[in-house]
């Protein structure tokens, strides 16, 4: 993504601070996530709903939305379906 675009994205999300360092702290957070934990995120898109893990949930919460937006640009419902998923499963939100 080009960096005007990444800028463009964040002003149609209602996000206009622009800080470089937003991007490398999401992802930053992401790869301390344990391994199993980011298969449960990604396995939600193959169907596998019923698989993430409490400790994913709890780690899920403390994303940021913004790190969602910038994580998954193309999908910016899924932070809602997932945190949803958790609430509904593990009573967490």
């Amino acid at each position: 993504m080009e960096e005007g675009e990444n800028l463009k994205f964040r002003r149609s999300a209602g996000l206009w601070e622009e800080e470089d360092d937003d991007e490398d702290e999401c992802w930053s957070e992401l790869k301390k996530t344990p391994h199993e934990c980011f298969d449960n995120i990604t396995g939600i898109f193959h169907g596998r709903f019923h698989e993430i893990k409490k400790q994913c949930c709890v780690i899920v919460d403390s994303l940021s939305d913004l790190c969602w937006l910038i994580i998954f640009p193309s999908m910016p419902y899924i932070r809602f379906m997932i945190k949803g998923m958790c609430t509904a499963k593990y009573g967490l939100h």
